[in-house]
């Protein structure tokens, strides 16, 4: 039997038009959503500009929190999880792809690829390795000089797929 990777009940997620109070002018995104990730399961999130991916996307990320709902990750309730163990996970559990990539233009292709693995202290040798690798399996060069427009959504692919060694 798999295991839930993420189990979402009644998730709520609303961005209040005033900061002092709640209001019913606020903007109501995410209305209840439940649903479960099983280990494995590949899916993917559609809809028109403006219906809320991106929301569900940073709250499921654990970078935005819900107004109401419980998300659990690895059967562990999001809503308790803060500094360095939220970081830890981020680092080492999930990958984003952004739609601006969030790439290092300072440094070369296979630094942006090796960049979670040197947050993460793993020895040199592995990560230039690693990044060779991923390069290749993606088919983009390693360069040494500033990233084209075109190599950074694979790069960032390298960069997600590294995150989870």
């Amino acid at each position: 039997m798999r295991t839930n990777v993420l189990e979402v009940e009644n998730l709520i997620r609303n961005y209040r038009k005033s900061v002092i109070k709640e209001s019913e002018e606020d903007v109501k995104v995410l209305k209840g959503i439940s649903f479960q990730v099983t280990e494995g399961e590949f899916v993917g999130i559609m809809g028109k500009s403006g219906c809320g991916k991106t929301t569900l996307l940073k709250t499921l990320g654990m970078i935005d929190k819900p107004t109401d709902g419980t998300i659990k990750f690895m059967g562990e309730d999001t809503s308790e999880l803060y500094g360095d163990k939220l970081a830890d996970i981020r680092n080492s559990k999930i990958g984003f792809i952004f739609q601006d990539f969030y790439l290092m233009d300072s440094l070369s292709v296979e630094e942006n690829i090796m960049l979670p693995m040197i947050i993460s202290k793993q020895n040199i040798n592995k990560m230039i390795a690693e990044a060779k690798k991923y390069a290749e399996q993606f088919q983009i060069e390693i360069c040494y000089f500033l990233i084209f427009q075109c190599e950074k959504q694979i790069c960032h692919c390298c960069i997600c797929t590294c995150i989870s060694l």
